[in-house]
């Protein structure tokens, strides 16, 4: 708004002298006549004829987020030379405006002379402002009042936001002005000035700012900086464009802004799993799928191979064309860069509903791919981190109107039409050929939704086509946006400090990850504590186990389908598990510890120190014959399937005894100290994450090993009749459980031949060697008896090399004698913990963990076993190692 307004009357007040390009500035003002209009941009044309001092000044509305252009030309229409500024009245708090000008702010005009100053101003706040801008003049020197602020002399610095991104995204809908617009007799509030739109779930029935929202129209303000080398220096050489869809339950949608590739959707056949020649429209188990994510493996070569090239940014061959057709690809550049870019990325729950009907307005596709139309067998939902746009993303990316006029008012069927694909950024991005959608057609099994490249939405190429493929992601919600604007020249860039100053954990990612951490069939008796700290990225559509070893027995922690946490345990007395909850949900995207406790008495669940459930339930834990797995459910043997674990689990324990509310509220609170560490001389399996790099949960050096229960477990490693020559060093790490009758083996061959290390009743250890010298087994000891204890790690040695056998007990030489001749071959495979007889049984096995067994065909040194095998050990390269077992 322009005014005149008289100086004398407001800026009555002490005032300053500002010194302005060596100008001498004195206190006379020349009268300022401006013909301006608040437009945008608007030009304030001021014409300096007088020395009066009454001046214009002009009131420019700012709306929230926003930046306004204006145009300033001042023009010297007197006889003499003058001195100007512009100049702004500051009446708003520090940071929450920007300036930028295309020039000097001040100067001198000539006689007859003009000149014009761009300005840009922005408003960062969710409020509308008011901003006052004026200039002065003078034949002599300027003085200004106080609040009167020349204006400063740089370009628009960038724009700092430091906001949570999707809340970011949401405030400039909610704080700018909308218009309805209505698509489909639907009515949707649009804030034209932002490009963005609610989306209203896709019903009237959800209020109309109560959906997702979306950008939508010709070329919005959506870019985004993603996938970068390095997210401390972002920029089009280090990171890839990408294009904010919208916000999603929180979560900001992201779509490359390019093509990865021409790819089959899906092209298997009826010899690889389809039921058809023509691949299967199922994304759960589709071949692109696989490709974008990680956690699927197949066999090239006799090799076993992660199908996650994009996902792991590596190369290979990909799947194109009819009957399992492959073309060599490689993501090396163009794939998920690094973990940075894989922690920013939610494991989140898709849609996988579909459609038999092409003509289908926006509303109407995002209900049907939220609901259950499917072929028969496909599933309706899928949980992971990648996948396609779907075709209601296209289809809301088109502007429906203007607020004066409608624009694209189709079904999808007809968006080639000029009003529509003009007005649809998402077609820019598509129109070179056609793209994959994720949205299945759900008349038969092989056709998925694409946009063929005169803009419609269709379905009808076989998922065995190759199409382009635009990858689709959520980011985690506490992913933040650190600045820019949103313009192709000025993406919008997001911070990694919430990825690299947060916790790090292995990613398990709902459908097919899991950690075997090789402890089954131990006796819990009747207590036991299970301790997991973790961070789910969206609830699961099934049952989802944290850390379990049930299986007719034991134990689990849990997130159930009712978003809560639980724990369970079956006992010898009970005939199911019984289970303490949480009242409440466990919150998204967010580290938790989970704390599961049983003393014989009650079940408890603790989070975050807290105790959110119990339950009262008596007995013995029953054993279980299932390894302790994290992130699915275990199965005897070692294998897990089902119930699987979306999210990440940075540190798992696993203690032979309930601990207290008080340590749990100590060590495992949201205000403990990450360097805080908890031990406990019970902890039978501790495994940890520590590196962004590489974020696999490692066993604990301490706790780490493999259980053998003296009864069940043993394992066969084979080299039956196999020649260990005159040269032999065997390394093994065990811990007791329990002391035997008569002995146990840690590892053997022994049937009339070989060799073996084993534990003896008198608490020893002894190694037995039989050559084709020797009538009877030469045996060496780590006397005295009673030597070892229980719950204690040891290392023990046997060496031998033709001429002397040796035995060392924590890198030092205990014992040794004189043997010749070669190792006598035995008819029995090498194995561990247990003894092999000629029949193919086992006696004497093992009770305790053994954590490292390693067979070579040489003989390692003194010095190095000295150096590397005392208590922990530290693994030399051997050509010669037939047998390395690391647990």
């Amino acid at each position: 708004m322009k005014q005149r307004i008289n100086f004398k009357t407001i800026y009555l007040i002490a005032t300053i002298t500002v010194g302005l390009l060596g100008l001498a500035i004195g206190s006379t003002y020349a009268i300022f006549t401006t013909s301006a209009e608040i437009n945008n941009p608007i030009s304030l044309s001021t014409t300096l004829t007088s020395d009066d001092d009454v001046f214009d000044v002009i009131d420019i509305v700012i709306e929230p987020y926003d930046t306004i252009t204006k145009t300033i030309k001042i023009v010297n229409s007197s006889n003499s030379t003058v001195n100007f500024a512009i100049w702004y009245l500051n009446n708003f708090s520090d940071n929450s405006v920007d300036f930028g000008i295309n020039g000097v702010p001040s100067g001198t005009l000539n006689v007859s002379s003009n000149e014009s100053r761009i300005v840009n101003i922005r408003n960062k706040t969710s409020n509308q402002i008011t901003i006052t801008i004026g200039v002065a003049s003078s034949k002599k020197s300027i003085t200004l009042a106080d609040s009167m602020v020349i204006y400063p002399n740089q370009t628009l610095p960038e724009n700092i936001i430091n906001q949570q991104a999707a809340k970011y995204i949401t405030n400039l809908y909610e704080t700018s002005a909308k218009t309805t617009v209505t698509n489909n007799s639907i009515n949707y509030n649009y804030a034209i000035s932002k490009s963005l739109m609610n989306d209203r779930k896709g019903s009237s029935s959800i209020g109309i700012d109560s959906g997702n929202i979306r950008y939508y129209g010709a070329d919005p303000n959506n870019y985004v900086y993603f996938n970068c080398n390095s997210y401390n220096s972002q920029n089009s050489s280090s990171c890839e464009k990408w294009r904010i869809i919208g916000v999603f339950d929180g979560k900001l949608k992201l779509i490359r802004s390019g093509s990865i590739g021409t790819y089959a959707w899906d092209n298997k056949n009826t010899s690889s799993g389809a039921s058809t020649a023509y691949g299967e429209s199922d994304w759960s188990n589709a071949r692109l799928m696989k490709l974008m994510n990680s956690g699927f493996y197949e066999l090239r070569n006799n090799l076993k191979v992660d199908s996650g090239l994009y996902y792991n940014a590596s190369s290979g061959y990909c799947y194109a064309g009819a009957g399992n057709g492959t073309k060599s690809c490689s993501f090396t550049t163009t794939g998920l860069k690094n973990n940075i870019t894989r922690y920013m990325i939610a494991s989140a729950n898709w849609n996988l509903g579909g459609t038999s009907s092409k003509t289908l307005y926006a509303n109407q596709l995002y209900t049907s791919e939220r609901g259950t139309a499917v072929y028969s067998g496909h599933t309706t939902m899928w949980q992971g981190k990648v996948a396609l746009p779907y075709a209601s993303d296209y289809a809301y990316a088109a502007a429906f109107g203007n607020g004066s006029s409608l624009l694209c008012s189709s079904n999808i069927n007809s968006y080639s039409s000029t009003n529509c694909k003009n007005n649809n950024w998402l077609y820019t991005q598509f129109k070179s050929g056609s793209a994959w959608l994720i949205t299945p057609y759900s008349g038969n099994q092989y056709d998925p939704w694409l946009v063929d490249t005169t803009g419609i939405g269709i379905y009808g190429s076989v998922a065995y086509n190759a199409n382009a493929i635009y990858p689709t992601v959520y980011l985690n919600p506490d992913i933040v946006i650190s600045k820019g604007t949103g313009t192709s020249d000025e993406p919008y860039q997001l911070s990694a400090d919430t990825v690299t100053s947060s916790q790090v954990g292995e990613y398990f990612n709902g459908y097919t990850s899991y950690k075997n951490l090789d402890f089954a069939y131990y006796d819990f008796g009747s207590s036991v504590s299970v301790i997991a700290k973790f961070k789910i990225d969206d609830y699961p559509i099934k049952f989802a186990d944290i850390v379990a070893n049930w299986e007719t027995g034991g134990f689990g922690l849990v997130i159930d389908t009712d978003k809560k946490l639980k724990f369970g345990i079956r006992t010898t007395t009970g005939s199911d598990y019984v289970y303490a909850a949480s009242s409440g949900a466990v919150s998204l995207s967010e580290w938790h510890t989970a704390v599961g406790t049983y003393d014989g008495t009650t079940i408890k669940v603790y989070l975050d120190g807290s105790l959110v459930g119990s339950t009262t339930i008596s007995g013995s834990i029953k054993s279980t014959s299932a390894q302790i797995a994290v992130g699915a459910d275990p199965y005897t043997g070692g294998s897990a399937s089902g119930e699987y674990f979306p999210g990440y689990v940075s540190e798992v324990s696993v203690i032979d005894q309930a601990i207290g509310a008080s340590t749990i509220a100590t060590y495992f609170s949201k205000s403990t100290p990450s360097t805080t560490t908890y031990t406990n001389t019970k902890t039978l399996v501790k495994a940890k994450s520590t590196s962004l790099n590489s974020p696999t949960l490692v066993k604990d050096s301490i706790y780490r090993g493999k259980y053998f229960d003296g009864t069940n477990i043993y394992l066969t490693k084979g080299f039956a009749n196999t020649s260990l020559g005159s040269k032999l060093s065997v390394v093994v790490r065990f811990k007791i459980q329990e002391f035997p009758a008569s002995y146990m083996e840690i590892v053997a061959n022994t049937e009339s031949a070989g060799f073996d290390i084993y534990v003896d009743y008198d608490k020893t250890v002894y190694f037995d060697l039989l050559t084709n010298n020797s009538s009877s087994y030469s045996t060496i000891t780590t006397l005295p008896s009673s030597l070892l204890s229980t719950n204690t790690w040891y290392t023990v040695v046997g060496t031998y090399d033709g001429t002397t056998q040796k035995l060392y007990f924590n890198g030092k030489l205990v014992a040794s004698k004189s043997l010749t001749g070669a190792i006598k071959p035995s008819t029995t495979p090498i194995i561990i913990g247990a003894d092999p007889d000629s029949s193919g049984g086992v006696a004497n096995l093992f009770k305790g963990v053994i954590s490292d067994v390693i067979v070579i065909k040489d003989v390692l040194s003194e010095s190095t076993i000295s150096s590397n095998y005392a208590k922990n050990v530290d693994y030399v390269t051997n050509a010669n190692t037939i047998i390395k077992e690391i647990w």
